[in-house]
């Protein structure tokens, strides 16, 4: 096999290189399979195997006589297996390790880690560490690692990290604050590179956190529900803040956050109460934001952020003609579990927002679904766009917004049972561009996804699930 492919396939291995780097991470490790000669090139070349990623199998135990396929991978995944040790094969190159549910003693833990001194990020997810011992003397430190994250922990482990970890810039730490000790101790540890933190905040973390000089956030995300005050306090005593991930309550609040944070670039937020917008004109450098709640008839007239590029509404009543003027330069925009009043006036949205690349229109519902009489339609400059409806979507409604579209260049549509082949092959002559297909709990044939597919040279995958098949059918024009 092998002198086979190097007759058939004699090239320099730096043109194989720039061949294989047009590949994806799945498709490379296939490609080290075909034969020694591109095994090697893929091993050599740093700019390759660091793209792959190895996921182990599930449900083994790992210990002396386990031979893993181990590729030379920077990112490993383990879930729910049995760590006994590593020390014979563990890959000393790896970036980013990520565990879940696995069951491991803290000395093979504490040897997986030290010889792993390049690693950048790691995940402990509801992981279990054996009882017994203290896992022997810390003689080392990951002086690269900068991203942790921990689901189910201890102090100890928190400690531990606090010595391991001097150059954290993201932590992430999810429980229900029972741990908040040891929590406010492993940020100080860090506070002077720290920059990105996720926790359960409680009063005495707050309280230290306010206590620490030289720590800076640039994001805040918290998981509780009771996060007015502990917002708001952050607001005052962390001005850096450019993200802030929370549930609030009162719009004075964030109007009083907006105020404290001159450099917000980001808001999450679960709006309760239905008392406006108003916090909006405290965030003029606003580039991304996502609103939550059960708002009624949400409103955005009056408001304009001018850098605004992505706007995620979640479970929202929408009054859609109001989008018009939130800004101009949207680049992003994404419905999820909405309801808007009229189908035309989104269009009319669409058509004034020349800068709109992705519309996602995830589980929502249109009160008036008429079409505009308008001949030929404006067009858009979408590049992607998915749609999950609630009430009835027609094909009419679809083709015209197809229209609408002509660089579209991936388009995703869940549960619309009138979709049949005609459409789809109407789609495919009107969206000359039109690469990626997806249609889940459609009424399209795999024959009719095979004949797009042939018939249309843009269009290089297809893939097709109804809903008695478990499994999708993909058709591509180039293997996988």
């Amino acid at each position: 096999m092998t002198s086979v492919v190097a007759q058939q396939f004699d090239l320099p291995p730096e043109l194989w290189s720039q061949i294989f780097a047009h590949l994806k991470p799945q498709q490379l490790l296939r490609i080290r399979t075909v034969c020694h000669r591109w095994k090697a090139i893929v091993d050599r070349e740093r700019s390759l195997w660091t793209r792959l990623r190895i996921k182990l199998p599930d449900e083994v135990t790992l210990d002396e006589n386990f031979r893993p396929f181990i590729a030379p991978a920077t990112d490993v995944q383990l879930e729910a297996v049995r760590i006994v040790t590593v020390d014979s094969w563990w890959p000393t190159h790896l970036t980013c390790v990520r565990m879940r549910g696995c069951h491991v003693s803290l000395e093979s833990f504490l040897g997986m880690l030290r010889r792993t001194p390049n690693l950048t990020q790691l995940g402990l997810l509801f992981v279990e560490f054996a009882s017994g011992g203290n896992g022997g003397v810390v003689d080392f430190r990951l002086e690269r690692l900068e991203r942790l994250e921990l689901i189910q922990y201890s102090d100890d482990l928190l400690d531990l990290f606090g010595r391991l970890c001097p150059r954290l810039r993201e932590l992430s730490l999810e429980d229900d604050g029972e741990h908040d000790r040891a929590t406010a101790r492993l940020i100080e540890s860090v506070q002077d590179t720290l920059q990105r933190l996720k926790l359960w905040m409680t009063p005495y973390v707050l309280q230290k956190i306010s206590l620490m000089e030289r720590l800076q956030l640039k994001s805040v995300e918290l998981t509780d529900l009771q996060e007015d005050e502990y917002a708001l306090s952050l607001s005052r005593f962390q001005p850096s803040l450019e993200e802030l991930l929370v549930t609030i309550r009162r719009n004075s609040v964030l109007c009083e956050v907006g105020t404290n944070l001159p450099g917000l670039k980001r808001l999450t937020v679960e709006l309760v109460e239905e008392d406006g917008l108003d916090f909006l004109a405290t965030m003029p450098l606003l580039e991304e934001l996502d609103i939550g709640g059960g708002q009624e008839a949400l409103n955005f007239n009056g408001f304009h952020c001018p850098n605004l590029t992505k706007l995620t509404l979640d479970g929202v009543e929408l009054v859609a003609s109001s989008l018009r003027s939130i800004s101009s330069k949207l680049k992003e925009l994404k419905f999820e579990k909405c309801a808007m009043d009229s189908w035309s006036d989104l269009l009319a949205v669409l058509a004034t927002q020349s800068s709109l690349l992705r519309l996602d229109l995830w589980f929502v519902q249109f009160e008036n679904r008429a079409i505009p009489a308008v001949s030929p339609p404006p067009q858009t400059n979408l590049q992607y766009l998915r749609i999950y409806p609630v009430t009835p979507f027609t094909n009419k409604m679809l083709l015209h917004l197809a229209e609408m579209t002509p660089h579209l260049e991936t388009l995703a549509l869940t549960s619309m049972p009138r979709v049949g082949d005609a459409t789809v092959r109407k789609l495919c002559r009107q969206l000359p561009r039109l690469a990626r297909l997806t249609l889940d709990f459609c009424s399209v044939t795999a024959a009719c996804a095979r004949d797009v597919v042939d018939r249309h040279r843009a269009l290089e995958h297809v893939q097709v699930r109804a809903k008695s098949q478990s499994k999708f059918q993909e058709i591509r024009r180039f293997p996988s």
